[in-house]
């Protein structure tokens, strides 16, 4: 029963965001390749990091992208452009990242938007993103990390401040993790501040946490 349902969710996903043969940014048809879901000169504009890992905030942080102009479009578009189905490019350059890096975990998580957030856009864009991923990679999607209150959003808050934003926002309710590795996944990396409280949250539960994210900004260190 279990497998039925997993496979029926899987099918509703194709559904609610296709996968076809037009670039799921421009709209222009995808003539060859496809990989990501993307036409050719879109995927020609994806700046790839020079080093997928990074050390932020005295935290390692695997990333697929620079933060520019068409990865920050991705992003935005995902989860307040009113299009989500742009959540599927992120899920499979994260998955990229995660096989040519030869990561093992045993669960993926995914850091959690803020309530506020959620009841303005109807989803969570990084959950939809974590499922994407659990079905390339075949990994459950880890349930239990949540937000505590109604912080403001990170992009609204000064670079200084973000530390003290997030401080202590984050908790996990799940099911003892006992040694098991968990990717903790995110659109993108700025100052490490989210990641680390959500990794932090992650603790108790006895994990070791790896994190994944999109895209890196341009003053990380690499």
């Amino acid at each position: 029963m279990i497998e039925k349902i997993r496979k029926a969710f899987d099918k509703l996903l194709d559904l609610i965001f296709p996968f076809g043969a037009s670039c799921m940014l421009c709209g222009d048809e995808i003539t060859e390749g496809g990989k990501y879901g993307l036409c050719e000169q879109c995927e020609k504009r994806i700046s790839r990091v020079k080093n997928d890992y990074a050390v932020i905030n005295g935290m390692g942080v695997y990333s697929a992208c620079s933060y520019r102009d068409i990865e920050r479009n991705i992003i935005i578009g995902a989860k307040d452009g009113d299009k989500p189905e742009l959540i599927r490019i992120m899920a499979l350059f994260i998955a990229e990242v995660a096989v040519n890096a030869e990561l093992k975990f045993d669960y993926i998580a995914y850091v959690p938007c803020s309530k506020k957030n959620y009841l303005k856009r109807g989803y969570d864009h990084m959950k939809i993103c974590a499922k994407f991923l659990s079905k390339e990679l075949g990994v459950p999607v880890l349930k239990g990390l949540k937000g505590t209150r109604g912080k403001a959003d990170q992009t609204e808050v000064a670079m200084e401040d973000r530390r003290e934003n997030v401080k202590g926002n984050f908790v996990y309710c799940g099911e003892k993790l006992n040694g098991k590795r968990v990717a903790l996944i995110d659109d993108i990396v700025t100052t490490g501040a989210t990641l680390s409280e959500c990794a932090a949250a992650l603790v108790p539960a006895h994990s070791e946490t790896i994190c994944v994210t999109f895209a890196r900004a341009g003053h990380a260190h690499e």
